[in-house]
């Protein structure tokens, strides 16, 4: 089997873990790998550098800093969310991981409370069900401390790989920069298409309903200041957001100047 084909299936695996953290076993890794859980820990430690129970381990809690930040939730119902059974195993965890406990990682980062959100800021959203099931996609690796002039460079970059058919493009996480515990985070740069492509990369699911903001309400804010006050808003609204999948829309304009290079709008997955 060639080089190329394992690695596909390694990345088949990375995606279901990121997607599944909370519910590994041997069948799922099986059934996403197509080897023995045994050659699959094999395969996916060499070529990730760690096993898959570490990796697994490493995005519960990182969906769980996602929480911590931008939510209000108990830090045991995050705990169980996540897939701990008890506050005081997702504490230690938590803790060798960020050096520092659940409680005090909200307290450093969670900047304001949502009861006291001042709504006439006109901050508004639409609620719209997405399904982009033609897109090509391309994941996008970058380092945490990145320039934006850059990373600008670098999205136009990947862009040019893909053949544009729209007059947008998106741009998908399933990652937050701002809680990894490495020094590299990703993205992927996508754009719809009329029919099937073969896509570079395995884009994140998209389907079910996104709360969508129009991001002429944020001024041009960092991603980090926009993202905590539209969890503080769907917040309030009493809105259940999935962590961790979110995205932005950019007119293929954007691209002509790193100052028009920012979203048209953004979309935040809630339940």
């Amino acid at each position: 089997m060639s080089e190329d084909h394992v690695d596909k299936r390694i990345s088949q695996l990375e995606e279901h873990l990121r997607n599944n953290p909370h519910e590994i076993n041997r069948g799922s890794v099986s059934d996403h790998s197509y080897y023995s859980y045994r050659h699959a820990n094999r395969l996916f430690s060499s070529r990730k550098g760690e096993s898959i129970n570490a990796f697994a381990n490493k995005i519960r809690l990182q969906k769980a800093a996602e929480h911590l930040r931008y939510s209000s939730k108990s830090i045991f119902d995050i705990a169980i969310e996540v897939g701990y059974e008890t506050s005081a195993s997702f504490s230690k965890a938590f803790k060798k991981m960020y050096g520092i406990s659940p409680s005090n990682y909200r307290k450093q980062n969670k900047e304001s409370d949502p009861t006291k959100l001042n709504k006439a800021a006109n901050i508004h959203y639409s609620i719209e069900s997405l399904s982009l099931p033609n897109l090509q996609c391309k994941k996008v690796l970058f380092d945490l401390s990145i320039e934006d002039e850059d990373f600008y460079i670098l999205l136009k970059d990947s862009l040019a790989s893909l053949n544009i058919e729209s007059k947008e493009f998106l741009l998908l996480w399933d990652e937050d920069p701002y809680t990894l515990q490495s020094n590299k985070s990703r993205c992927f740069v996508a754009t719809p298409s009329l029919a099937p492509v073969p896509s570079i990369d395995i884009p994140p699911p998209l389907e079910g309903k996104y709360a969508m903001f129009d991001t002429a309400a944020f001024l041009h804010m960092e991603l980090d200041a926009w993202h905590k006050l539209a969890f503080l808003v769907l917040e309030l609204d009493k809105l259940k957001i999935r962590v961790s999948t979110f995205i932005e829309y950019y007119s293929v304009d954007s691209l002509d100047h790193r100052d028009n290079f920012y979203p048209d709008r953004f979309g935040l997955s809630i339940e």
